[in-house]
């Protein structure tokens, strides 16, 4: 079954759900948010930056997170320019910001900051250069941040 447009991203952001709030509960110095998009919300508020916000002592960030089917790929359609435009700004403010993509047909996960997504050339982004993961959690511990 195809996933819808809408849908795209549900369960991997549910995976990252499930991380951050396994370590909110080991964690008291530790807080964290997630941003519901305008379409989840019915249209009822703006769009948000990033997918999660998280806030811990002398840090805070986003995470974005992205699914495409394609093994090395991600698609420009998936990431708008004002996507990224916000997440640079948030990141010179002082944030650690992070863009977390899962190839859902290999189950590859991939994770970097914003810069990749900045440039676009051709259709899609070459991601095949940044290190892969097997899991979510792995993609996530590798941060070195929540552990």
């Amino acid at each position: 079954m195809a996933t819808s447009e809408a849908d795209r991203g549900k369960s991997s952001e549910d995976d990252v759900k499930k991380y951050l709030e396994a370590y909110d509960r080991k964690t008291k110095a530790f807080d964290w948010h997630r941003n519901y998009d305008a379409h989840t919300a019915g249209g009822r508020f703006p769009r948000q930056v990033g997918d999660f916000e998280f806030y811990m002592p002398n840090c805070f960030g986003i995470i974005e997170v992205k699914e495409t089917e394609t093994v090395a790929t991600l698609p420009f359609k998936n990431y708008k320019p004002e996507g990224v435009a916000k997440l640079r700004k948030r990141m010179w403010a002082g944030g650690r910001v992070f863009v977390l993509v899962h190839h859902t047909k290999h189950e590859v996960w991939r994770i970097s900051g914003i810069e990749p997504y900045i440039y676009r050339e051709g259709k899609s982004w070459d991601v095949s250069g940044l290190p892969s993961f097997g899991s979510c959690k792995e993609a996530l511990d590798s941060l070195g941040l929540f552990v």
